[in-house]
């Protein structure tokens, strides 16, 4: 059986605070995988947590034209956790956040279409 075995590059990008607990995040960023069928994975790396999307470009058209305040806490309402934000405040400025960012964040798109995020 032969094995294989690669140095990775990974080229970070502009970050932002996330301002809410960091699974409100992600269970926001379920719900805007939800809203544009798009696959998301989750994975843990200690205290970073890892999420990819398949489709980054669809994503991201979605943070900047269609997520707003309203529409994040619809989202988060959906979730099948019992999540929200802790002040809306703080949902707000992620928001606002995440839409100035998300043309920036294209660049982060990779050769696949994928966009991944850490959470720290």
């Amino acid at each position: 059986m032969s094995r294989m075995f690669r140095a990775v590059r990974e080229d970070w990008n502009k970050g932002s605070d996330v301002f809410v607990d960091p699974d409100v995040f992600t269970a926001l960023l379920d719900g805007i995988a939800d809203a544009v069928n798009c696959a998301i994975w989750t994975r843990e790396y200690g205290d970073v947590t890892s999420v990819g999307f398949l489709d980054g470009a669809a994503v991201l058209d979605y943070i900047e034209q269609t997520l707003s305040p309203d529409v994040a806490r619809e989202l988060l309402a959906e979730a099948e956790e019992d999540v929200a934000p802790d002040d809306l405040s703080d949902l707000i400025a992620l928001v606002s956040n995440m839409q100035a960012l998300a043309p920036v964040w294209r660049s982060s798109i990779g050769e696949g279409g994928e966009l991944v995020f850490y959470v720290d």
